[in-house]
């Protein structure tokens, strides 16, 4: 009978011990599932300041293209202009040639 008693405190024990874990377990469940939600909260906005980074890289892009090519056509007048200046030079050289001649 004795041994049944002391059988009995210590089930009494065992599970006031197994109790006592089961709620220190249940907080550390629920504080990692807390943070768990916190990054991935972090991790959705991270996201969406990459995808408006991304964007305006595609625009700072489009717009460094455009430059490019505006830059490309204002090279070409400057040597269209460069060549029609070479042309006007030689005129230029041919009628005074010809003005001293007379």
């Amino acid at each position: 009978r004795a041994q049944c008693h002391q059988t009995g405190d210590r089930l009494v024990e065992f599970q006031n011990t197994a109790t006592a874990e089961a709620k220190v377990s249940a907080h550390r469940l629920a504080s990692a599932t807390q943070e768990l939600t916190t990054l991935a909260e972090n991790v959705d906005a991270l996201q969406a300041q990459l995808e408006q980074a991304d964007a305006k890289t595609l625009v700072e892009q489009n717009e460094k293209e455009r430059l490019v090519l505006e830059l490309a056509r204002c090279q070409s007048k400057l040597d269209l202009s460069g060549q029609e200046l070479e042309a006007i030079r030689s005129m230029l050289e041919v009628s005074e040639s010809k003005s001293a001649e007379l």
